[in-house]
């Protein structure tokens, strides 16, 4: 019984159609290669139709997916990365980013509606609108007051 090629399962997936990266070493970036030598020495995989997103993801983008039954966009933290949702990095990457870093801080988070800011466990939807608590906000909506 032969031992099969190192890269047997890839190259099985390349033969049925499957788009191919290569990297050379470790520390080298991830490219696509239309026609792979299946050199052993190099590391191949099947390339993700979300590799892009993955990518910022794995540099530190906020990825949100799209709710399949209404029309927002969600923070996701440890993306799954179905085959037909949707995903994106963040309009608001910065922004959440500072959020997020806030919230797991301990910090209270306030979402805008209707009547003003409240307080709130965020949800991180697209929809809405949140800001970083400020603690002297009562105290100086009330100093104003009179």
């Amino acid at each position: 019984m032969t031992t099969p090629h190192v890269h047997q399962a890839t190259i099985n997936a390349w033969a049925a159609g499957a788009q191919i990266q290569v990297r050379f070493h470790d520390n080298d970036h991830w490219r696509d290669v239309p026609v792979p030598s299946w050199d052993v020495g190099f590391q191949y995989r099947v390339k993700n139709p979300h590799q892009a997103l993955i990518d910022a993801h794995e540099a530190g983008e906020i990825i949100e997916v799209e709710s399949s039954a209404e029309t927002y966009w969600t923070v996701v933290f440890e993306p799954e990365w179905r085959p037909g949702l949707n995903y994106r990095v963040s309009p608001r990457s910065a922004e959440l980013k500072e959020l997020i870093a806030a919230h797991k801080a301990g910090k209270q988070i306030q979402r805008k509606n209707a009547n003003g800011w409240v307080d709130t466990v965020p949800t991180w939807r697209s929809m809405f609108e949140y800001r970083i608590k400020d603690k002297l906000a009562d105290l100086k909506k009330a100093f104003s007051e009179g």
